[in-house]
């Protein structure tokens, strides 16, 4: 219900976004030739630097795009008018008023495309062009080279007292004029609302269900005073100061100041939740380690945008942000080589860092070491560049490494005893049935995750910057390969949606198959699941198609062309599968019905779309197609019931007594107990013929399970002969007798013989 009502709101929430949609924006050609020229007046005026370059590449490569979608656009107006141009001649009308006009359409539409295509081959050359300073400048600007840390500290403490150290600055404390037992008030109020408010949510039943949170520290409560201050200060600033007060260095200082203590606060909550705490424990690594490290890193973040900003704000001396940007770089330096140091030492038992714990640990304290040589040199720039790509590879190799770490045990658990046991009862897989679904799903989520971090690892550097583009574009909007465009990205999302959706379908029909709903139809849940298989898999595959970027226009052609011959070749299969849904809605077999068809007799084991499967009394597994089960003659000894009628035929002599044979019969067929001895069904005996040898009697009766026929005829039999010798009744055989005259045989006895 939680889970209901959460998406609920969250379709709430974005409705009005859906709702407020705005048109794309038409492509005019004259406006984009101003732009243009106007941003080539503009920097060949002003100096170059980077951010100018960002802003013309950013605002011509959006022209281009509309260009490129104005240069299609058009393209189909033109096939269009040419069809139509083609409909009018075919007429005869060579000189009529229609084809001007549409010769006119078609001139003015070509001389726009030509103009649209043009404007794309500028803008694309400007686009090269910046994109060629912007480098040259970034190089530039990375391997600059300012003063040395020690000539900066020299050079402060030499004219310290000639440096003005912010330059007309005129902020004044907002604050100054507050008692100071209005700060007092402040604090303490501050102070008791944290305990109280942590209390209460230490006892709320929702935070012990959710949060591992056993006591209540002083740092928490801490933290949360100075929160509850900062608020108290913001509120303050926003609604009795002025605008030109609000956005004083003071202002600026109390709002970072309460987005860096809720950054804080929002981390040790998160890492109190026990399902983040088991994530942890599930990759093997220290929550706290890594609850200690974001507040670091949170930390660090500040006081890089505090100090930026402030700087502005109070338009300090170049010097003293020079030796301030060398000194937070040492820091950074520093406390990253501790957390590094700390991490190898405590995660050893993780297999990628024991396996490779020399290299990382050589590699990144040489990476530091470098780093803060160049800084102290003078080399600031390139120093943090190195620096932060450099963490930046390690968060993202390390991060890589977790996720795919993360679905391999997944993929591994699957083969475990529970975790096999939960697969093959949610999406009815076989226990010796390869996870076919879900190893393309491992290694689709594997490569991609792989390319993903590449491309990040390249932007981070810097190196090879066009290179990364051109196969990033390459890779996510396509390539033309024997007049085929191949999208990968969207072969990629096609494959992972096409395993998603028949996973999906595979559940439903499996929910469906083995939850009973309605008494006596069992068959009909297994036909509808079966059913919905294939319309899950038909489903899966046309969505995976269409994400992929296939074309269905050529293949509905080519399938159109090759519709007879496919029709031909698939009819027997078409048969089959149509006949299988028969079977599966009208059930005139089932499974475990006793059938005999054509002399095949058998038990049903399994009906599947396209064939049954039969287990003869002898253990032969017999394949049928379904359209014999259709088309020929069935019998189903268990339709309606599992009755059957035995036949026990017997001889006797002539002379015997007739009435004590029939009494005889009658008593051995109401002694068993599978014969039904009550109703229309009871036993019967028939005088069925004069032999030539015996009076043949048939004793007729119903048993209750067809499955027992031979046994209980034999039974019959047995207790029949069993009876007719304790009574002195013979059980005739044929018999022959020869009468041979003497006279026929003196010739052959004759002594000349």
């Amino acid at each position: 219900m939680r889970i209901f009502f959460m998406i609920l709101l969250f379709f709430f929430s974005i409705s009005p976004g859906l709702g407020d949609t705005t048109l794309p924006a038409v492509f005019d050609v004259k406006n984009a030739n101003k732009q243009f020229d106007r941003i080539n007046l503009q920097l060949s005026v002003q100096n170059l630097n980077l951010n100018n370059l960002n802003k013309a590449v950013e605002t011509l490569t959006e022209l281009s795009a509309q260009s490129e979608e104005c240069i299609a656009d058009l393209q189909k107006k033109l096939n269009g008018v040419d069809v139509l141009i083609k409909q009018a001649t075919a007429t005869g009308n060579d000189k009529g008023a229609d084809l001007v006009y549409l010769n006119n359409q078609k001139q003015q539409l070509a001389e726009l495309q030509s103009q649209c295509r043009l404007f794309s081959i500028r803008a694309q050359e400007a686009i090269d062009t910046y994109k060629g300073a912007m480098l040259q400048l970034r190089q530039e600007k990375t391997l600059a080279r300012s003063s040395s840390l020690w000539q900066s500290v020299s050079k402060i403490i030499n004219s310290s007292d000639n440096i003005k150290w912010i330059n007309d600055s005129k902020e004044g404390f907002l604050f100054q004029d507050l008692p100071v037992y209005l700060w007092f008030c402040i604090a303490i109020v501050s102070f008791f609302i944290s305990i109280l408010l942590l209390s209460k949510l230490r006892q709320s039943s929702v935070v012990r269900r959710y949060v591992k949170f056993k006591k209540l520290r002083i740092i928490h409560i801490m933290l949360f005073t100075l929160y509850i201050m900062t608020v108290s200060l913001l509120s303050y600033v926003s609604l009795f100061t002025s605008e030109e007060q609000f956005a004083s260095a003071q202002s600026l200082l109390i709002k970072e100041f309460f987005w860096f203590l809720s950054g804080v606060l929002l981390i040790i909550c998160l890492f109190k939740v026990k399902k983040i705490k088991a994530f942890f424990d599930w990759y093997a690594m220290d929550s706290d380690f890594f609850e200690i490290l974001s507040i670091v890193v949170l930390t660090f973040y500040f006081l890089a945008v505090l100090e930026q900003r402030l700087f502005d704000i109070l338009n300090v001396n170049k010097l003293v942000v020079e030796l301030s940007q060398s000194t937070f770089l040492l820091l950074l330096l520093g406390t990253t080589a501790y957390f590094a140091h700390y991490f190898c030492r405590s995660h050893l038992h993780i297999s990628f860092v024991k396996k490779h714990y020399n290299f990382i640990r050589y590699f990144i304290f040489a990476l530091l070491l470098g780093c803060a040589v160049l800084n102290i040199i003078g080399f600031y720039t390139l120093a943090m560049q190195l620096a932060l790509s450099g963490i930046f590879t390690f968060f993202i190799l390390y991060i890589t490494i977790l996720i795919e770490q993360g679905i391999s045990k997944f993929y591994a658990s699957l083969s475990y005893s529970q975790g096999k046991f939960n697969v093959i009862r949610l999406f009815g897989y076989k226990n010796d049935q390869l996870l076919t679904e879900f190893y393309i799903l491992k290694v689709t989520l594997k490569l991609v995750i792989a390319l993903l971090s590449i491309y990040l690892i390249g932007k981070s550097w810097g190196f090879a910057t066009d290179f990364i583009d051109t196969i990033y574009k390459k890779l996510l909007y396509g390539f033309t390969l024997a007049n085929i465009t191949i999208y990968p990205t969207r072969v990629f999302f096609g494959i992972i949606i096409f395993c998603f959706l028949y996973l999906v379908s595979r559940a439903i029909s499996t929910s469906i198959s083995r939850h009973q709903q309605f008494e006596n139809e069992e068959e009909t849940q297994v036909a509808i699941a079966s059913i919905l298989t294939y319309v899950g898999f038909s489903i899966a595959v046309i969505s995976g198609l269409l994400v992929a970027g296939f074309n269905f226009t050529g293949l509905a052609i080519i399938a159109g062309a090759l519709s007879v011959g496919i029709g031909l070749g698939l009819q027997s299969i078409v048969n089959n599968f149509v006949s299988g849904i028969i079977l599966l809605i009208e059930k005139p077999i089932r499974p475990g019905d006793r059938i005999n068809i054509d002399g095949v007799e058998g038990f049903v084991k399994k009906i599947r779309v396209r064939s049954t499967q039969i287990i003869s009394p002898i253990n032969e597994d017999i394949i049928i197609p379904n359209s014999d089960l259709i088309t020929r003659r069935v019998v189903n000894y268990m339709l309606t019931d599992n009755y059957w009628r035995v036949s026990c035929e017997v001889g006797v002599a002539y002379g015997t007594n007739l009435n004590l044979v029939k009494e005889i019969l009658l008593e051995v067929a109401n002694k068993h107990d599978d014969v039904i001895k009550s109703g229309r069904n009871k036993p019967g005996v028939l005088f069925t013929s004069f032999a030539d040898s015996a009076l043949i009697f048939q004793l007729w009766c119903m048993i209750k399970d067809v499955n027992k026929k031979w046994s209980i005829k034999s039974e019959l039999n047995f207790a029949i002969n069993e009876a007719f010798r304790k009574h002195g009744i013979s059980i005739a055989y044929p018999q022959r007798d020869i009468h041979i005259k003497l006279e026929d045989l003196a010739p052959l006895t004759s002594p000349e013989k």
